[in-house]
């Protein structure tokens, strides 16, 4: 075992340590949420990891983002994270595959979970009906920008939340695919969004407006879905 899963191992017991050790997690997007979700999942002892996301670091990304910093601007956030992780944990295998999630993608094989936190709604469509038919276990963040605050964390299903912008438009998208609401699990962040005024959008129709957005509301939540993760994967209610 891992030098650096010595205090899991007290805690858990040998046998869950090497549990965890053969499961596989894909995270999909690992900035904010997701990269919070990869570090927890990759100090916990998830032996393999699966980062997909099409970005690289943005200067706007260091104020949340854990793998973000002015000597990696520029390149793709599924290496860093890569190199990031490799840092600290000789147990971890992790794959980086810089792509966009849309009906093309596919999941491959052997993966025991799913964690959906991307923040475009054709991409969460896709994994939540590709799990589905595959039948593999997803959480899915709702929204975390426009808050400064943690809030009250709430795991629901996605038919089931109300006053969140995003879990609004990704309800709306289920009906009009015929896709049941109910099958998407979700963790939502019920504090309060800000109202501020948004920079003006560039003439580039490529790039979209940013959100604001702060590491407390993003750090909670990603370190929410991790933590169900591994309860989920080690069956611990």
């Amino acid at each position: 075992m891992a030098e650096e899963l010595t205090r899991m191992k007290i805690l858990l017991g040998e046998e869950r340590v090497a549990l965890l050790a053969k499961k596989t997690v894909l995270i999909a997007g690992v900035g904010g949420v997701g990269s919070f979700v990869t570090e927890a999942l990759a100090r916990s002892g998830v032996g393999r990891l699966i980062l997909v996301d099409s970005d690289e670091v943005e200067i706007s990304n260091l104020n949340r983002q854990l793998m973000s910093g002015y000597d990696n601007v520029g390149r793709p956030k599924v290496e860093v994270m890569k190199e990031r992780i490799a840092s600290y944990s000789r147990a971890a295998h992790v794959e980086a595959r810089q792509l966009f999630i849309d009906d093309s993608f596919e999941i491959g094989e052997g993966v025991d979970y799913v964690a959906d936190c991307i923040d475009t709604l054709a991409g969460k469509m896709a994994l939540a009906e590709k799990t589905h038919t595959a039948g593999i276990p997803l959480i899915s963040a709702m929204g975390a920008a426009r808050r400064i605050s943690t809030g009250e964390l709430i795991i629901t299903t996605l038919d089931k939340t109300s006053g969140d912008p995003l879990a609004r438009k990704y309800r709306q998208l289920c009906r009009k695919r015929g896709f049941d609401a109910r099958n998407i699990r979700v963790v939502i962040n019920t504090s309060p969004t800000l109202e501020y005024e948004a920079p003006a959008r560039e003439e580039d129709t490529h790039t979209r407006t940013p959100l604001g957005s702060s590491i407390f509301p993003v750090g909670i939540l990603g370190l929410k879905i991790a933590e169900i993760i591994v309860n989920d994967l080690l069956e611990i209610k």
